[in-house]
């Protein structure tokens, strides 16, 4: 879905770019340049080719002695190929792959990837097989990454396959755990322990065969840090009081901070996006902690706990989710203060779109509140939705279709269950291919164990 630069050095293969903020007043030129290629790029990042393609094309004839001209002309060519135009992509990378380039510039990395792209071309039989229909995620557990022997060659398989993004958990989950591996993240930081530096080993890969990467991070149940007791929820018992539970208050300001800076060192690594994920687990209403139910009480002046049928739960249910998205908010913020193109994306059910009511009592979603704010939205593969053509997922396409041209789409997630991942490239080929007769929604192609 995103193609994105870590950009302001120099790098041996171009990747999606990195966007400084512009600043006024030192050379009023290149804000200029700047400030176009940033629009440009979010076009891309969400999937308007067209939009993009007619940006980047104003810049490269606009600005013809510009310092940033091979990486716009480089993504000129990537929107040709993201809407079928490979024609006129190849014309672009035969132009950008015979410039003259100084030797200490950015340009050359752009002028060989062009080349090698060239090539590609030209190794699976020509431009019209290089069109891409879609933006395709893939998303895998740690236990899949941990048995590819050549990352490198891999992740070059399942781009040709018609992958544009890999998605990456950021930390242990429940099934890490359950693989005796020790709770902790997969990237450098010193706010938390570290696990792995599976990040680190994919991201530059990625980057080099112009994949993107997103990590993904699960802030209801955190098994990749130690939890202060403070943080964690009540859970209903019947006929006895509340017990704890292992899902975190995400309202805890204790909680919210360290999450921040752990954030802050996940952006560091050159992700091209944030994935939070779904609460996982039904009892959103019914949950309670000290800390936020004091907050609502001091607003509310009432107290609904233990009466799933007063409208004050409703009430606290509608409240938490917002303070929650507002949270998303901030951290949407943080995410894209040094790079406007990153997505930040909020994971939800399918039962969102089918049933909000049901939704939002049980895992805490609003998914027109969660559009109105502008994120990107990935609807989760459910056991009804994923079993090929049945109603669930039927249902499911027809209300994600767009109605509109321009409308913002959302993600549909579709489960592939492999245990080998070197079946993978050749089940993207058949997803797509059953896909390609259903409407162009964005894809997440999700190696994982289906939601209950």
């Amino acid at each position: 879905m995103v193609l994105s630069l870590a950009g302001c050095h120099h790098t041996a293969h171009p990747v999606a770019p990195s966007i400084p903020p512009a600043e006024s007043g030192v050379d009023l030129r290149l804000d200029t340049q700047t400030r176009s290629l940033e629009e440009a790029y979010r076009a891309y990042v969400q999937g308007r080719y067209s939009k993009a393609s007619i940006l980047f094309k104003r810049f490269v004839d606009a600005n013809p002695q510009s310092p940033r001209l091979s990486e716009a002309r480089w993504w000129l060519a990537r929107s040709y190929e993201a809407q079928g135009n490979v024609q006129a992509a190849v014309a672009e990378y035969r132009v950008l792959a015979g410039a003259s380039v100084p030797l200490d510039s950015s340009a050359g990395g752009y002028q060989a990837h062009a080349v090698r792209r060239l090539d590609d071309i030209m190794q699976v039989g020509g431009a019209a097989t290089l069109s891409e229909v879609r933006p395709v995620i893939l998303s895998m557990t740690h236990v899949d990454w941990s048995r590819i022997a050549d990352l490198s060659s891999w992740i070059a398989k399942v781009r040709k396959a018609g992958v544009t993004t890999l998605l990456i958990d950021a930390g242990t989950s429940t099934a890490d755990l359950d693989q005796s591996r020790a709770a902790g993240v997969y990237f450098k930081t010193s706010v938390v322990p570290i696990s792995d530096d599976l990040l680190g080993r994919v991201i530059p890969r990625a980057h080099a065969e112009g994949v993107a990467v997103f990590a993904r991070l699960d802030l209801h149940q955190a098994t990749w840090m130690p939890l202060n007791p403070d943080w964690v929820s009540a859970a209903p018992s019947p006929g006895a009081p509340p017990q704890s539970s292992d899902l975190v208050d995400v309202l805890n300001p204790e909680y919210q901070h360290t999450v921040g800076r752990i954030v802050d060192d996940l952006c560091r690594t050159g992700i091209d996006g944030l994935v939070l994920q779904a609460r996982m687990r039904k009892g959103f209403a019914e949950e309670i902690s000290p800390t936020s139910w004091a907050v609502f009480e001091r607003k509310f002046g009432q107290s609904a706990k233990g009466d799933p049928t007063s409208p004050l739960l409703w009430r606290w249910a509608g409240w938490k989710t917002r303070s929650y998205l507002r949270f998303v908010e901030q951290l949407k913020d943080q995410v894209r203060r040094e790079r406007s193109t990153r997505l930040m994306v909020v994971t939800v059910h399918g039962s969102a779109v089918l049933d909000p009511k049901a939704s939002l009592m049980d895992y805490g979603e609003d998914l027109l509140e969660t559009r109105l704010k502008g994120f990107e939205v990935l609807v989760l593969p459910e056991a009804e939705a994923s079993t090929g053509v049945g109603s669930g997922r039927t249902e499911l396409l027809k209300r994600l279709t767009p109605t509109m041209p321009g409308e913002r789409v959302l993600w549909l997630g579709i489960s592939l269950t492999l245990s080998d991942p070197e079946m993978i490239p050749e089940a993207i080929n058949t997803t797509l291919t059953v896909m390609s007769e259903q409407p162009r929604i964005p894809l997440v192609l999700m190696n994982e164990a289906v939601v209950p």
